[in-house]
């Protein structure tokens, strides 16, 4: 915002008079400082300010400030020097400013002879950054100790040296630092005329814009007390240290839950378990590489095994009654008994506070079991048709309807909003990235929402080249979303600016399935054959690699602790595993970054 301050007082004379008229303009960046604290509720919201004042230097004979008057009376044949100032105060609570200058007309125009050859004088010649004493019939302006000028000045000082005035915006002074008092600034006009020059007035207007540096956006930094920030943390540090670590084949094993539909999880203690439609939860060993027995959840046509507390996993059959709890100190399995469930896979998401919300899609009633506080059981209200779920920063539950408008958020305490501010397709995929943004991945799109979980604020980001039917973001520890799709190429969305570029494919097969390594590599799976890609995430180029592919399902890779691979989802049942060139030691969170790459689906150990 621009404040112009505009009092433009003439004063007559018979003799040569030069009238300065001022106008000084302040620019407001307005930007509001967020700040985010994970453990309370107290927020400042601080806009930045600016002022800036326009004063005659003491003894000049214009009360108003508005204006100045260079009186050179009745010159002498051989010139008069006149010269005055104006200070110029600006102070501002934003982080730094800068203070520019210029007039409406190098020349000082006559302002009552209208009739052409209107009678003007010329600024000196003398430009920035040169200085010079100023010569008959011409004027100049200097800004005491600023631009190279002199360190001080003197009001009607003919050995004051002076430059031609910008009629441009020219920088008289920046800074990127809070002034701790007002600063000054000392603008002196000079003007030298002999008796050649035509009597009368000569005008022109200066003006001084002050704009304040815009306050900088907060940097978003994950709480360290979220396991999903410190993976993310823990991730990045180990592609810095293993970007040169390579993979090769070292045999197979047959594992029969390991089939289209598994998922995999891993415990604080570094146990690997994993379960799938219909084929229960086993544990794995991956020292030895051993598929363990069913521990439970046989026979289901799908069974949903999620979120870790401590020890314990939590798993839920849909179309039976009760809630499991897995002891992975020694897999023994008790049940915590619940009305008959809904027939349809839920989404289980487990709050800070030790609440596991189990949110059912097409229905009104859910569940809520308070793991921390002897694994009660209750329910809530919340008419649901298809949605999905993500966890904030702050320890809430955005649940967005598919084909809605109208979402809701179960806030901390466990009480409902509802939040309006985007319109949702059928189909979309909710990311919740490091910068406590949520980034809405819509299939066959060439756009990207974006939602802050800070104020609700939403955002669109345009992508050069539409998605595919399918698409899958990874979010990456450089920073980067990238997003896998069936479409023509591999839109990366930079975090920090939410800019975009592209990735070239090789192919365009039908692109799905992902997962991470440790040395920068995202493979990408093909579902139903094809083969099998690596996106350097280092240098962002797409390669081919050397792998048997599979025929029916999606090819997935599974980081152990280890460093170790296994490569499933083959219709045989067979594991494919590959060592790293140097044995890793990884932890579980960050396996469960690795994993998932996306912290809308991580499985916490925290």
């Amino acid at each position: 915002m621009r404040k112009q301050f505009s009092k433009n007082k003439l004063k007559g004379s018979v003799f040569v008079a030069i009238c300065l008229i001022f106008i000084g303009i302040i620019t407001f960046l307005t930007s509001v400082q967020k700040s985010h604290a994970a453990d309370t509720d107290l927020t400042l919201n601080l806009n930045s300010a600016l002022s800036m004042s326009v004063t005659n230097c003491p003894g000049l004979p214009d009360p108003d400030n508005s204006s100045i008057t260079l009186d050179a009376g009745i010159p002498s044949s051989s010139g008069t020097f006149r010269s005055n100032c104006q200070t110029v105060e600006v102070d501002t609570n934003a982080p730094g400013y800068t203070l520019t200058t210029k007039a409406s007309s190098s020349d000082l125009t006559h302002t009552t002879i209208v009739t052409p050859p209107v009678p003007f004088i010329p600024s000196t010649a003398t430009s920035l950054p040169s200085k010079s004493t100023l010569t008959s019939n011409h004027w100049g302006f200097a800004v005491e100790n600023h631009l190279g000028f002199d360190v001080a000045y003197a009001t009607n000082n003919a050995g004051n040296n002076f430059a031609k005035m910008p009629t441009t915006d020219t920088t008289v002074y920046a800074t990127t630092v809070m002034p701790t008092a007002p600063d000054q600034f000392n603008f002196y006009y000079g003007v030298n005329v002999d008796s050649t020059q035509a009597a009368g007035r000569y005008s022109t207007t200066v003006t001084y814009t002050a704009i304040s540096e815009p306050v900088p956006p907060p940097v978003w930094s994950c709480p360290n007390s979220d396991g999903r920030c410190v993976a993310h943390q823990d991730a990045g540090t180990i592609l810095n240290n293993n970007s040169a670590v390579t993979y090769s084949s070292s045999g197979t094993f047959v594992c029969s839950t390991l089939i289209d539909g598994f998922y995999p999880l891993i415990t604080p203690d570094g146990k690997f378990y994993i379960f799938g439609g219909g084929r229960g939860l086993r544990q794995v060993d991956y020292n030895s590489n051993v598929c363990g027995s069913v521990i439970t959840g046989t026979g289901a046509s799908w069974f949903i095994a999620d979120y870790l507390q401590g020890n314990k996993i939590y798993s839920v059959t849909p179309n039976a009654a009760g809630i499991n709890i897995i002891d992975t100190t020694n897999n023994s399995v008790s049940t915590i008994s619940t009305p008959t469930l809904p027939n349809v896979s839920p989404q289980m998401i487990l709050m800070p506070s030790g609440l596991l919300y189990i949110l059912f899609p097409n229905n009104s009633t859910h569940y809520v079991m308070d793991t921390a506080n002897g694994n009660s059981v209750s329910t809530i209200s919340l008419p649901l048709a298809n949605f999905s779920a993500v966890r904030d920063f702050d320890g809430r539950i955005w649940v967005f309807r598919a084909s809605s408008g109208t979402h809701r958020i179960i806030e901390s305490d466990g009480s409902i909003t509802s939040f309006t501010g985007w319109t949702s397709p059928a189909s979309f995929n909710p990311t919740l990235t490091t910068n406590g943004k949520i980034y809405m991945i819509v299939p066959s799109s060439s756009a990207v929402s974006v939602i802050s979980t800070v104020d609700g604020v939403v955002s669109t980001i345009s992508l050069p080249t539409a998605l595919g039917s399918w698409a899958n973001p990874a979010l990456m520890p450089n920073g980067k979303l990238y997003i896998v799709n069936t479409g023509a190429k591999y839109p990366v969305i930079n975090l920090t600016d939410d800019s975009v570029y592209e990735i070239n494919k090789i192919t365009n097969d039908n692109h799905r399935c992902i997962s991470y390594y440790p040395n920068g590599k995202l493979t990408v799976g093909i579902y139903s054959g094809g083969s099998i890609k690596a996106l350097d995430i280092l240098s962002d180029t797409v390669s081919d690699m050397s792998r048997p592919t599979n025929s029916n399902y999606c090819e997935g890779d599974i980081l152990l602790p280890n460093g170790k691979v296994y490569n499933v989802a083959d219709s045989s049942n067979t594991v494919r595993i590959y060592v790293p060139s140097t044995t890793l030691n990884i932890s579980p969170n960050t396996l469960m970054y690795y994993m998932r790459g996306q912290f809308s689906q991580f499985r916490l150990s925290n």
